[in-house]
């Protein structure tokens, strides 16, 4: 099953921390911002700070656009930190939720992507795309594929259909299988989500 859902559909909520706005594009069925199995949201960073508190959760957060964020990640039990310099488009850091991430801008206001799961019940690859590239969907319970600045188009290698995905938009796949399908594009976020 292939669902391509619309902004018109993305919601805007308060961060947790009720800092900023969060636009959710999906989240796991039956779920809140409390309780959720995976969700995938885009949130603008125009200040210095710390982030919210997603213990439980593991984090991906991609840079969309802006000149950049460093990320400094404490964990809260052991005290070590870890630092990821976001400075270009698609660059990401993966990071556990409940560390005291405290994010520092480069120069002005950023837009990032962000993916959480719980890693109790799903795991989750992120492959960032740049360049123009065709590239299979690999075999996932879930794939996500969202494209920033143009389109992009999937075939069904089974019937040849082609489906094209908008700018902006998000292509959610169930179950694909390895080889069914090819994706064509660039600067594309695909995201698998597999259960545990």
């Amino acid at each position: 099953m292939i669902n391509i859902i619309s902004p018109n559909t993305f919601s805007t909520t308060l961060w947790k921390n009720g800092k900023g706005e969060t636009t959710e594009l999906a989240i796991s069925p039956n779920s809140t911002i409390d309780e959720f199995q995976w969700r995938l949201s885009i949130a603008s960073v125009s200040e210095d700070g710390v982030f919210s508190d997603f213990r439980g959760y593991c984090r991906n957060l991609i840079l969309l656009s802006g000149n950049g964020i460093t990320l400094t990640h404490t964990n809260t039990v052991t005290q070590e930190t870890k630092i990821d310099n976001l400075s270009q488009a698609l660059s990401f850091s993966t990071f556990d939720g409940g560390c005291e991430t405290y994010g520092v801008l480069t120069s002005g206001a950023i837009k990032d992507f962000n993916l959480m799961h719980n890693p109790k019940h799903y795991s989750a690859l992120v492959k960032p795309l740049n360049s123009q590239q065709t590239i299979e969907i690999d075999e996932a319970d879930i794939c996500f594929v969202f494209p920033l600045n143009n389109e992009a188009v999937l075939v069904n290698n089974n019937t040849q259909e082609e489906i094209t995905l908008p700018q902006g938009h998000l292509m959610k796949l169930i179950s694909p299988q390895t080889s069914n399908y090819v994706l064509t594009g660039e600067q594309l976020i695909v995201i698998y989500l597999n259960k545990l």
